[in-house]
């Protein structure tokens, strides 16, 4: 897979880019409060912005997915879980 990174010079985003780099248009955000709709940038697995509108960066590669009208909520990690001694044993 060809590199992501800017030829010219380092830009700090560079830190983060791995392999693709998305960008996530008009999901309604939670996080875990509503947040509304915003736009979403990932990279590497992290989560790098949400702003109301953020435009694709100049000469780095970025796979766009509309999301119009779509939740994106935070991952939970185990949500069903039972807690011993909490009394619903």
């Amino acid at each position: 897979m060809p590199s992501r990174k800017r030829k010219d010079k380092y830009h700090p985003i560079d830190q983060y880019v791995e392999g693709v780099l998305i960008l996530i248009k008009k999901a309604e955000v939670y996080g875990p409060e509503p947040l509304g709709r915003k736009d979403v940038l990932v990279a590497g697995g992290k989560i790098l912005a949400v702003d109301d509108a953020i435009t694709k960066p100049d000469r780095i590669d970025v796979d766009a997915v509309t999301a119009d009208g779509l939740l994106m909520i935070p991952g939970l990690i185990d949500a069903h879980v039972h807690i011993a001694g909490a009394g619903g044993e």
